[in-house]
């Protein structure tokens, strides 16, 4: 039997066009908390998982890698 879920989204941090963004899943058995990192430039997302310090590092190496905007 499934138990409801409520899903809740937040954003940690954005710069430079890359977002990390922390996700809880609320169900019958407790909280999962997971964090990804995406950037406008790019479908393929940098990190998706359940360890912060590597979302916080993949959100670095993204800014740090993110193109240019033209002004």
């Amino acid at each position: 039997m499934l138990h409801a879920l409520k899903e809740t989204r937040t954003i940690l941090k954005q710069a430079k066009g890359v977002v990390l963004v922390e996700s809880n899943v609320r169900h019958g058995t407790g909280i999962e908390t997971s964090y990804t990192v995406t950037a406008y430039w790019t479908p393929t997302r940098f990190y998706n998982g359940d360890d912060f310090s590597a979302a916080e590092l993949a959100f670095d190496k993204a800014v740090a890698r993110a193109p240019m905007r033209a002004r």
